[in-house]
């Protein structure tokens, strides 16, 4: 029997709530505003975070420019306010914060985002950026979690699943490292929404050999949710 590639985590427990108000660092939270503008443009407005008592993750949007960036970019700030729970020989890269962009024409006002179809790439954005502090573990490059148990498609007008986070290339590569402090420097993540058969793939064959295919397939951190399927035959059952 082959061996998985890939190893499976389960969480079902969160940690306790945050007492009081979540911790902020300013400074981060600042220079990356400030890291955007240089390598993306200016930060034209931000979806600001408002439940209490868990993570504070905001989400800075950056609007399309027809000549280079046809599309929206949403960064989060927030998730690097703590460092995550990184294994012993990972401690320097503690400190994270992801990123996705939706075609132009994608519905983002605030009525249009109350339905699951048009949010829910900003709502996964929120949800891995969360979950390390939640669940007091670790995520980072080419690591996958699915919507639900079998993964369910994120909404009625999609099949798209599951999400990994990459390394972007909507970006110069340098964005992807922002040194705050000596003892802090942020790495920005992409988010890239995968089918089951993708996920399952991944698991199996390992993350180069899925991303290799995603890469032919000229897949990016750009949400498109009628996109092609890299493995439209694989499955685990098989």
């Amino acid at each position: 029997m082959n061996q998985l590639k890939t190893p499976i985590m389960h969480y079902s427990t969160p940690a306790e709530s945050l007492d009081g108000p979540a911790p902020q660092d300013r400074e981060a939270n600042l220079l990356i505003q400030e890291h955007i503008a240089a390598y993306i443009a200016p930060v034209d407005y931000i979806l600001r975070e408002t439940a209490r008592n868990q993570v504070r993750v905001d989400l800075l949007h950056v609007p399309p420019d027809e000549e280079e960036r046809p599309y929206h970019t949403f960064v989060t700030s927030g998730m690097s306010d703590s460092p995550m729970s990184a294994p012993k020989s990972m401690e320097r890269y503690r400190y994270a914060e992801l990123m996705l962009c939706l075609p132009e024409d994608w519905l983002l006002s605030l009525e249009d985002l109350a339905h699951e179809t048009n949010y829910w790439p900003l709502r996964w954005l929120k949800i891995l950026a969360q979950f390390p502090h939640k669940f007091k573990t670790w995520v980072w490059h080419s690591h996958i979690m699915p919507n639900g148990d079998p993964p369910a498609p994120f909404a009625s007008d999609t099949k798209l699943s599951s999400v990994a986070l990459s390394l972007p290339v909507t970006v110069d590569e340098d964005f992807v490292v922002l040194p705050v402090r000596e003892d802090k420097v942020i790495y920005f993540f992409s988010l890239l929404p995968l089918y089951k058969e993708e996920m399952e793939y991944k698991i199996r064959s390992g993350w180069d050999s899925l991303a290799r295919r995603l890469d032919r397939a000229d897949i990016s951190e750009i949400v498109d949710k009628n996109r092609r399927n890299t493995c439209p035959r694989w499955s685990l059952g098989r």
